[in-house]
């Protein structure tokens, strides 16, 4: 392709092949990767960089447009021009402590959303446009962060979960007993037929003789009923603080396992720089043993 390829790229907005600047590796132009997986031809590729340069758009927004890529196709064609991954969307298990290192507008307007952590504990980014400038603005704000490729649309729609109201918190056990145990309570009419009793259950016979009044005795359930719904409603919380606790824990992981690579690097850096003065001792020594000698002599 050459210079001749370059050059059109270079005209495209956006998709001329970009140099890391954290590695100076010259990346390959999307336009080449979609010609070498047999998306389109040459010709063809020109032909929609020309349409790209007329509409403003990148070349991956017009192959789309033309239907030639799926978008988890293209996903995977740019995660492999920056040596990336782009895991299956299906299968991208969100954690809402990842979730939680950045804001979410703030994360909108970056064009990615912390999802993750790796295994070695670092967050993980998902970007749906691989660049340079974005994974420093990342990384100047979350530190050592990984990346992951995602089609757009689905970025758009963890954005947009991240963004929108939580939902209205369902009643309480106490709340929803709360209105049967008042309806329970209100005197009944003294002409109020039996058959109106929701259910038969509900009507206990008790005998002339009996020692033990039926309003009393309706009154310790219902009593009972308040005490347990208040027991829920109290181990639901207990469930919540507890989730909070586990969370917080979680993010101070994260922290001490990001203090113990720093630490880690650090040993390592001495170590090599004790080497070196060793190395530098030792020659030194041998120089020294060769003066003796020479003055021996």
């Amino acid at each position: 392709m050459g210079a001749t390829w370059d050059s059109e790229l270079d005209r495209a907005g956006g998709d001329a092949p970009e140099i890391d600047a954290g590695s100076g590796v010259r990346r390959s132009p999307l336009g080449a990767l979609l010609v070498e997986a047999g998306v389109a031809s040459e010709a063809e590729i020109s032909d929609a960089l020309d349409e790209a340069n007329r509409s403003g758009e990148k070349l991956g927004e017009v192959v789309l447009r033309r239907g030639w890529v799926s978008e988890e196709r293209l996903a995977g064609l740019l995660a492999d021009q920056w040596g990336l991954v782009a895991p299956d969307p299906a299968t991208l298990v969100l954690d809402p402590v990842a979730l939680a290192r950045m804001d979410a507008g703030l994360a909108g307007e970056l064009g990615g959303l912390p999802v993750c952590f790796d295994e070695r504990g670092v967050v993980v980014v998902a970007v749906a446009e691989p660049k340079g400038d974005r994974f420093e603005a990342f990384r100047s704000r979350l530190g050592d962060v990984s990346f992951v490729v995602v089609p757009r649309s689905t970025l758009e729609g963890l954005l947009e979960a991240r963004t929108a109201p939580a939902p209205e918190s369902a009643p309480t056990p106490v709340e929803l007993v709360g209105p049967w145990l008042a309806a329970r309570e209100e005197p009944a009419h003294e002409d109020e037929d039996l058959a109106h009793v929701d259910s038969v259950d509900e009507v206990e016979p008790f005998a002339e003789d009996s020692p033990i009044d039926p309003a009393s005795r309706e009154g310790s359930a219902a009593e009972r009923l308040r005490v347990l719904a208040a027991d829920v409603e109290a181990l639901e919380q207990d469930l919540v603080d507890a989730r909070r606790r586990v969370d917080e824990q979680d993010a101070q992981v994260v922290s001490l396992r990001h203090a113990r690579d720093a630490d880690l690097e650090m040993i390592t850096g001495l170590r090599a720089e004790c080497d070196e003065h060793r190395r530098r001792f030792e020659a030194l020594r041998a120089k020294v043993a060769e003066l003796s000698l020479a003055l021996g002599d």
